[in-house]
């Protein structure tokens, strides 16, 4: 499977197309969309099983200079 392939069976999740939307809408630093959502969703593509089959939930890596609580919990409340 190459890049481009992968990248549209992990967007044939509506859950992870939002999410990118998002992610890209509200311009986090260096904001990734990571992990078992779209490894599972690229599975569940090619076995015929629905997009969000197993997937328990969605990791967002992203870059921050301020490390607080404080800033990590208004990013949290600003993705909900």
């Amino acid at each position: 499977m190459d890049q481009n392939t992968f990248l549209a069976a992990a967007l044939r999740n509506p859950a992870n197309q939002v999410i990118a939307e998002e992610l890209f809408r509200l311009a986090l630093p260096d904001a990734w969309l990571v992990s078992g959502c779209l490894v599972q969703s690229a599975w569940n593509v090619l076995t015929g099983r629905p997009c969000d089959y197993g997937i328990n939930d969605y990791d967002i890596f992203y870059f921050d200079r301020d490390t607080s609580w404080q800033a990590e919990d208004a990013v949290i409340r600003k993705l909900r």
